[in-house]
Parts: C-alpha cells; sequence; structure tokens
C-alpha cells in the first residue's frame, strides 16, 4: 500500500522585506566604514592659522583639505624640526574668532605625536574673551585630545583649559614658556588647566610653568 503524504509549505510575506532590511543595513555599515579616515598634518603653524586651515591629508598623501569634521581621526606628526625655544616644529593652533571661549575640536579625536604641540591663543574675535577652554568631546566613547608625546604649549598670558576626555598615551608635556621649550625664564601669568577627564597609563611633564597659578 502506498502513502503519499502532501506536504504544506508556509509562504513568509515577510522573507523579503526582512532581507532588504539586511542588505540596506550592511551597505550603511560599509559606507560608514569607507568613510571615515584618518590625517595628518605636520606644518608649523604661525600667527593667524589654526587646525581648521587646508593643512590634513589622508595618510600623509594627497591633497590637503579642512577643517577637520566628525568621522575622521586627525593626527599630528612631526616635521624635520623638534620641539624647541622659536623653532619650527609641528605645531596647531587653536581659532582665535570663535563665539565664545569654548572652541571645540570638530574631528573625533586629535592625536599629538613626539615633537608637536598645540600652542594655545587667546580669544580676540569678535570680542576680546581671554584664555580659551579647548574641547576634545570625542566620539563613541574614544578620548578626543591623545598625548602621545605631544606639548601643551600657552601663546599668551592666561590660563587656557583642556576640555572633553583626554588620554595619555606616551611621556608628553604641558610647557607654558614663552615660544616653547626653551625660555630662560618661566611666564609668571601663563599656565595650563585640565578640566576634562584624564586617563592613559603615559607620563604627563610639567615644565617652565609658574608655581603661583592654578
Amino acid at each position: 500500500m502506498n502513502v503519499t503524504t502532501t506536504m504544506k509549505t508556509r509562504s513568509c510575506p515577510n522573507r523579503a522585506l526582512l532581507l532588504l532590511l539586511y542588505v540596506m543595513l550592511g551597505l550603511a555599515g560599509l559606507l560608514a566604514t569607507s568613510r571615515a579616515a584618518t590625517l595628518t598634518a605636520n606644518s608649523s603653524q604661525g600667527s593667524g592659522s589654526c587646525w581648521t586651515n587646508v593643512i590634513w591629508k589622508t595618510n600623509s598623501t594627497g591633497t590637503a583639505v579642512g577643517p577637520p569634521v566628525p568621522g575622521n581621526a586627525y593626527v599630528y606628526i612631526p616635521n624635520s624640526t623638534p620641539f624647541g625655544n622659536n623653532l619650527g616644529n609641528a605645531r596647531a593652533r587653536n581659532p582665535v574668532t570663535n563665539a565664545s571661549v569654548v572652541c571645540t575640536f570638530p574631528g573625533d579625536s586629535l592625536t599629538l605625536t613626539t615633537n608637536t604641540e598645540i600652542r594655545t591663543k587667546n580669544i580676540t574675535q569678535p570680542a576680546s574673551l581671554g584664555a580659551p577652554t579647548l574641547n576634545f568631546p570625542g566620539a563613541g566613547g574614544n578620548p578626543g585630545l591623545i598625548l602621545n608625546g605631544g606639548v601643551l604649549n600657552v601663546g599668551d598670558d592666561g590660563i587656557p583649559s583642556f576640555a572633553g576626555t583626554i588620554r595619555v598615551d606616551g611621556t608628553s608635556f604641558i610647557c607654558p614658556g614663552d615660544n616653547g621649550a626653551g625660555y630662560a625664564s618661566v611666564r609668571p601669568n601663563r599656565a595650563v588647566t585640565i578640566s576634562g577627564q584624564l586617563s592613559g597609563t603615559g607620563d604627563l611633564v610639567i615644565l617652565q610653568t609658574p608655581t603661583n597659578l592654578a
């Protein structure tokens, strides 16, 4: 005796929709990954220049672009000149034209490597607001300012603040001395405040700073 069993298959009207959703999510992840990049700079920025200028190159090659944008990481790398007094080492500056004292770095992160520095400048436009607060909020829980041998230098009298999330990966420096290290005496009206979250395994060395400011 032959027994024939007829099986009914249940269709899934949402299967095509789910497949389309998975494809769209995959494409979105691919696009997000392709947009992320690491850009570098090693120019020695003089008076009037700042980190929003067209100085950044992808992996040190190609056409320079600027300003920094969210989604990308930015690294200051050394040029042929070491950090020192009145030298042309790799140097970035904050904008001096800003609506408030808070200057936020627009990229996901900024890394300072050996023989590179940020030289803070007081806000002068549209009004004289004084020493800035440089804000590095970071992205995705990652630090916004990474010190890996770099220097925080002060270019005007005052006490600039570094806010956001700051990680010290390698021995780095706070040096408020005039025109970089090597000035014969400290500048009595210059110091640095770190108001953000500080972490990392590297040392942070303070030099050429007065003892009467906090």
